[in-house]
């Protein structure tokens, strides 16, 4: 399931739910089910950024495990960051299998570095959230509707799925869903007039 955009999930619950108590005692399935899935996209956000943090350290640090091509004088610097192009650059001959060897040290040195900074239990961290919001927005998607509120909820679920960057609204899927939840969200406004 992929993951809802935070930024598009907020600002659709402001202009169409705003006022909705998706935490109390009298909220439908689907609201609780957004609340929790709110509070897992800011742990995943803060779980993100301790992964960015921690990266950033170990470039700092390290540099990026890549080395230096031999290049023609005058030549700007030429770089490899994996066997493959030093072989493409240099053949199987030994400035190929130095160059290689010496890229292996440095990959094995940034392994050691992200474990002693706790990279990989970071990483874990931030893939087990994904993992929830992936279960909590499939179960919120599947949860019978109690009214018209909940119905709007789960298209903006959707609306921000469809749209993971600020230029995908007007594309489609995600400028029909906008178009639907405003068809959706006037049936609302019109049945609690009526009321």
């Amino acid at each position: 399931m992929p993951t809802p955009s935070r930024r598009v999930l907020a600002e659709l619950v402001a202009t169409f739910l705003s006022g909705t108590n998706a935490s109390g005692h009298d909220a439908s399935p689907v609201q609780r089910a957004l609340a929790t899935l709110t509070a897992l996209l800011d742990a995943q956000g803060v779980a993100l950024a301790e992964v960015d943090r921690i990266e950033a350290e170990l470039t700092a640090q390290t540099g990026y495990p890549r080395v230096t091509l031999p290049v023609h004088p005058g030549s700007a610097p030429s770089y490899a960051a994996d066997a493959a192009t030093i072989r493409r650059h240099l053949g199987d001959g030994p400035a190929a299998r130095r160059l290689t060897a010496a890229l292996r040290r440095r990959r094995h040195r940034l392994v050691q570095a992200a474990e002693a900074a706790g990279l990989p239990a970071a990483q874990a961290h931030e893939h087990a959230v994904a993992a929830q919001i992936g279960d909590v927005t499939a179960a919120l998607l599947l949860t019978p509707v109690a009214d018209l509120r909940d119905l709007i909820l789960k298209l903006i679920v959707l609306i921000a799925i469809s749209e993971p960057g600020p230029d995908e609204g007007s594309l489609y899927p995600a400028a029909y869903w906008r178009a639907l939840l405003a068809d959706v969200d006037q049936l609302n406004r019109s049945e609690v007039e009526d009321i």
